[in-house]
């Protein structure tokens, strides 16, 4: 049995094979709001095919996140839209203690932006909650001149921005 408090959060970087692109082909993508996200620096993207069902699913909060996210990106002169039609767009609700984020990608250029305003949104999650033990799970996939990297964070949401604090400077070193 793992203790909480023995638990360690976990970070990893790894290379993708998915561009921006390569998000504009997928079928879930709304013909009627093409130009729209292929205008946007940051997308937010279903978890596609979930459990082999043909389903694309975002996570529960993923509308406030968005709403968040249209409000305080935009403010910085940063488009930001969600792959989905209203129709289409369609959730999967855990009820789990575990906040998950809903999978984007983003322009490295953005990524600064993006990791405060994700720290800042899990910051308002735990406080609303009062709980400082909130788990959350993060998917990013950055692109920088067509190279498209992985971060996947599961840990403690408080501790989120400090561990992307050591990695975001870093990230596409190797392939300078």
């Amino acid at each position: 049995m793992l203790n909480q408090h023995e638990k360690k959060d976990i970070i990893e970087v790894s290379d993708s094979l998915l561009t921006f692109n390569d998000v504009y082909n997928k079928p879930y993508i709304p013909k009627e709001h093409e130009q729209s996200i292929k205008d946007a620096s940051v997308l937010f993207l279903p978890s596609e095919n979930h459990r082999n069902l043909g389903l694309n699913l975002f996570p529960e909060n993923t509308r406030d996140l968005y709403s968040y996210f249209i409000r305080e990106a935009e403010r910085e002169g940063i488009k930001v839209e969600i792959c989905a039609s209203d129709d289409d767009f369609k959730t999967l609700e855990l009820h789990s203690e575990l906040i998950y984020i809903a999978k984007m990608i983003c322009t490295y250029v953005v990524l600064p932006i993006v990791c405060s305003l994700i720290s800042a949104y899990l910051y308002d999650k735990i406080k609303k909650t009062n709980r400082t033990d909130l788990d959350a799970t993060i998917e990013l996939l950055v692109e920088k001149d067509e190279k498209t990297k992985r971060i996947y964070y599961n840990g403690n949401a408080a501790g989120f921005k400090e561990a992307i604090e050591c990695i975001k400077d870093t990230l596409f070193a190797d392939d300078e």
